[in-house]
């Protein structure tokens, strides 16, 4: 009787473990299919607004200089320097239809603009209560 119950368990053992491993397993090539292929199809696009730009900044005084550095990454992030200092470094993201913001890290400020579909860009800032208006082109 005790060979019985030995035999019964092992076989109840046996097939939990064989269906908890089909189950994993079917689990599993479920979920790695939806999500390979969501995880390619951003990477293989980019940012349709992505490069480098040569723009000019106004400020409230009217004196224009041209922005040290402006880029976008494929991955649609903007970010540069209106000015060697690294002091006026900004950051930001672009939205599908080229609006965007930018945060001043450093300094506080804020700004905000749109790229057009022609490789150009247009936007304003406010830094520590000065403000400045900037326009450019793709280069």
């Amino acid at each position: 009787m005790k060979k019985f119950f030995v035999i019964a368990l092992a076989i109840i053992i046996a097939l939990v473990a064989v269906s908890c491993a089909s189950t994993e397993k079917a689990e599993a090539s479920a979920v790695a299919e939806p999500v390979a292929v969501v995880a390619a199809a951003p990477a293989a696009e980019g940012c349709k607004f992505a490069g480098e730009y040569y723009v000019i900044v106004k400020n409230q005084d009217n004196e224009e200089f041209v922005m040290e550095e402006f880029v976008v990454d494929p991955d649609g992030t903007v970010h540069g320097a209106s000015e060697g200092s690294g002091m006026t470094g900004f950051e930001g993201k672009v939205n599908e239809d080229g609006s965007f913001t930018i945060e001043y890290t450093r300094l506080g400020g804020t700004g905000e603009g749109q790229f057009d579909e022609n490789g150009n860009v247009t936007g304003k800032a406010d830094v520590r209560g000065r403000t400045s208006t900037f326009s450019g082109s793709i280069l």
